[in-house]
Order: structure tokens, then sequence, then C-alpha cells
């Protein structure tokens, strides 16, 4: 295993280098190379438990597809921000939502909302346009929750209790006004 690099060693770089697939073959038979995904693999001893076989793969992968590839768990919604390559706000709440715990995964939705980052409507539709995804019945119930009126993740978080307990749900940033329409101030919950 001379022409072995550490971390992922595709089979045509490889065969490009003198190794033949006889010889991969022999590694792999021996325990000395694991076969990470068809064409990559890498010396066992690099493979420390599931993580490490999916950090390998992830990256044979990467490497098939080239510069620029961008690797999600499902389908990514990327936008480039500074350079850098992000998933989008709208598709990074519908990841969270999509993940118990609820009330954690409720706050930053709300959040989103409350500052009109994005419309109520909006992660609904999205949802319904990756309807195969796992996860969509809980994204679903954390969406029909979500309100924009929660100014901050214990005002959220006390409306899930709230709802817990059976009462009914408050009016939230509710305005007081006096009888003459002088703007006394504004409430959490009425």
């Amino acid at each position: 295993m001379d022409l072995w690099a550490p971390g992922v060693n595709l089979r045509p770089s490889l065969l490009a280098a003198g190794t033949t697939d006889r010889e991969l073959r022999r590694l792999r038979r021996n325990g000395d190379i694991v076969s990470v995904r068809p064409g990559a693999n890498v010396a066992a001893e690099e493979l420390d438990g599931a993580v490490a076989a999916h950090l390998h793969a992830a990256c044979a992968a990467a490497a098939r597809l080239g510069t620029g590839s961008v690797l999600s768990r499902t389908t990514a919604a990327v936008v480039g921000i500074d350079g850098l390559l992000l998933t989008s706000l709208l598709r990074t709440l519908l990841d969270v939502a999509r993940h118990p715990p609820f009330e954690q995964a409720l706050v930053p939705v709300d959040a989103a909302l409350h500052q009109h980052r994005v419309t109520p409507e909006r992660p609904g539709r999205a949802l319904e346009r990756a309807a195969h995804r796992a996860g969509n019945t809980a994204a679903r119930q954390v969406l029909a929750f979500a309100r924009a009126g929660a100014a901050s993740p214990g005002e959220t978080r006390s409306r899930v209790s709230i709802h817990r307990a059976g009462l009914p749900a408050p009016v939230m940033q509710h305005e007081l006004h006096t009888a003459a329409g002088l703007f006394l101030g504004r409430v959490d919950f009425w």
C-alpha cells in the first residue's frame, strides 16, 4: 500500500498510479482497505465507526461530483452568501420543523414569521413541493401551530404550554387603548 493516500482513494487514481484491480480485491479481502462507495476505498485503520464511514462515503461522493458540489441528507436548496454555500432560510426552517422536539422546532418558525422573513403561506407551499420527505408530518404540525405574534422564544414556549394545558389560545401582542383611542401599551398575551 505504498501508493495509498490518507482518506478516500478513488479507483481511477489508483489504477493510474499502477495499482491493479486484482491488488485492490486482495486488499479488501484481507481487510486492509474498505470500500465506502463503488470505486472508493479507505484504509481500514481510518474507519472508526459508522460516522467515519459515512464521512468517507460523503467525501467519495463529493470527489466524484466535482468542485462546487453540495452534499445534503436530502436535496439541498442552496444560496450563496458572502462566498459561502448555505441552505436558504425557508429550507432550514423546514428541515428543523421535520425533527422533534416540537417546541424547539417551533421557535425559529415563529421567529421568522414574527420578523416577516417568510410569509405564513410560504413554508406550507414549500413543504407540499417536498411531500416525499421524511418528517413532513411533524413539520405540518409545527407549521399549523406557528404564529407571527410570538416576539421571543419564551412567548413561543408559553404558547405551547398554554395549549398543552387545554386553555384557549391567547391573542398575541394585543394593543390596549383608552376609550378615546390613546395607545396605552401592548401585552404579550390577551
